[in-house]
């Protein structure tokens, strides 16, 4: 059984450069830079809403990340 469809070698260096610079994300800017790079190819996206937390007990936390202005964690709405 094959999960994934086998990648050309040209995909596979380009998939391992993603993974690479996934560990050099210190900061939001550079999560919003890696994210509008190269792994836009594997998920593309406008907008990423990640949420963690307690989501039984209501402590849920949350972040957007996105270049199109206005669009900030902090201007999300809280209960």
């Amino acid at each position: 059984m094959t999960f994934l469809p086998t990648l050309s070698p040209k995909e596979l260096q380009l998939y391992h450069g993603v993974v690479i610079r996934s560990v050099e994300v210190r900061s939001h800017f550079d999560l919003l830079v890696w994210l509008q790079g190269d792994l836009q190819r594997y998920l593309p996206h406008d907008i990423l809403i990640a949420g963690w937390g307690d989501f039984q007990g209501g402590n849920i936390l949350h972040d957007i990340v996105s270049p199109a202005p206005g669009v900030r964690p902090h201007n999300a709405r809280q209960k």
